[in-house]
């Protein structure tokens, strides 16, 4: 028997040219809207102070998503993946977390993980 991978619709995080740190997505949220769909992607457009919020449930399954650094005049950057994405996870509160930033960054970060989704069950404006 074999057992396939399921897939979902990649995701393409916008983020504010220049941020680092981490980047808190907040799925299932009434209050918040839907996540716009554009070229095949779920469009994810981070504030400048990293969060997201949506009404959409999170996908589960297998995508290549894609990050990019938007400039002031609109244009996009991809962002290297291999040296600029680091620590993603999805807790069992329903956030996306994911860390923008050079690998040093990331490790002298005072924040982790389950810090952020402490912080966050806390205060929903986190």
């Amino acid at each position: 028997m074999l057992l396939g991978c399921s897939t979902r619709m990649p995701d393409r995080v916008e983020i504010p040219e220049g941020f680092v740190g981490w980047i808190v997505v907040q799925y299932a949220k009434p209050e918040c809207v839907p996540l716009p769909k554009a070229n095949g992607y779920y469009v994810l457009r981070v504030s400048a102070r990293g969060r997201i919020c949506t009404s959409d449930s999170p996908t589960s399954g297998e995508a290549f998503d894609k990050f990019d650094f938007v400039r002031a005049d609109g244009t996009t950057v991809e962002i290297d993946q291999r040296s600029l994405v680091w620590g993603g996870a999805v807790s069992s509160t329903g956030r996306r977390f994911v860390f923008i930033g050079t690998e040093e960054q990331w490790r002298n970060s005072p924040d982790t993980v389950s810090s952020l989704d402490d912080r966050c069950s806390k205060d929903p404006a986190c």
